[in-house]
């Protein structure tokens, strides 16, 4: 009988680890909730989660396109905000339909490295089409959501 709780305590005792134990996360939001964000005229906020330091993340952020055959990608501007963690993503979106790419890194991490890809189209962002990749998306990954895919492969 003690047997069967210990086996069934493990499990559980691991999952409240990883829990607890802090993650590094990508969060991407609308800047109209965030008035110095706003003010900037910024196209999306994000904020780095991260275990103990987000204040020590930063992020990049490119607009994605198709020029041809191939995969063109611009680079944003990403500026902190005030608060840790926090920043605004601002730049000028030209065309139909575009892909914007964000990628965070912390120290904390080493070389993990997550990415988030959003869609544009005439401007707006389609928030469903958001997709969170632990590594670098694959080029078939990023044409797709600029063919207007939500699946993935």
């Amino acid at each position: 009988m003690t047997r069967r709780w210990m086996w069934a305590a493990v499990p559980a005792l691991l999952g409240c680890a990883a829990l607890f134990g802090g993650g590094m996360v990508l969060e991407v939001g609308n800047p109209e909730a965030n008035p110095e964000a706003k003010k900037m005229g910024a196209i999306l906020v994000a904020r780095a989660t991260a275990c103990s330091q987000p204040a020590k993340s930063t992020v990049t952020a490119s607009l994605v396109r198709m020029h041809g055959a191939d995969v063109e990608k611009v680079p944003l501007t990403v500026t902190r905000l005030s608060d840790a963690g926090v920043f605004a993503i601002t730049g000028k979106i030209e065309g139909d339909r575009a892909v914007i790419e964000l990628t965070m890194s912390n120290p904390e991490y080493g070389d993990h490295r997550p990415h988030t890809l959003v869609r544009v189209e005439r401007g707006a962002i389609q928030w469903a089409s958001l997709k969170r990749y632990p590594v670098s998306p694959r080029t078939e990954d990023l044409k797709e959501l600029l063919a207007g895919s939500t699946q993935r492969l």
